[in-house]
């Protein structure tokens, strides 16, 4: 009798399981917050939900909008990988600087 394989936490290898198992928190990028934020997030939970709806809602649109360029599909239709990448970091920056807290900008 073998042991029970925990599916959830994928196979031996599998890069998803090791991207969700690394345990590794990075600093928050908002000044005076220093709390961790994990790997892939933008910024810690607290300080994203400091960011209006509405920015946060065109972050994941950029975002996704940025994976669909990048599809060997997509990219041989024409579509311009660069600038969705653009326009993902101009609404992740616009982001940053809503959750900042004002009078802390350097």
């Amino acid at each position: 009798m073998g042991s029970k394989r925990d599916w959830t936490r994928g196979y031996p290898g599998d890069p998803a399981a090791v991207r969700r198992n690394t345990g590794s928190k990075l600093p928050c990028p908002i000044e005076g917050c220093g709390k961790p934020r994990s790997q892939g997030k933008i910024m810690c939970i607290t300080c994203w939900w400091r960011v209006p709806t509405d920015l946060r809602l065109e972050v994941y649109a950029t975002w996704r909008d940025y994976l669909q360029s990048t599809q060997p599909s997509r990219v041989t239709q024409g579509t311009k990988y660069p600038e969705a990448l653009e326009r993902y970091r101009k609404a992740k920056a616009a982001a940053i600087d809503a959750a900042t807290p004002k009078g802390v900008h350097a």
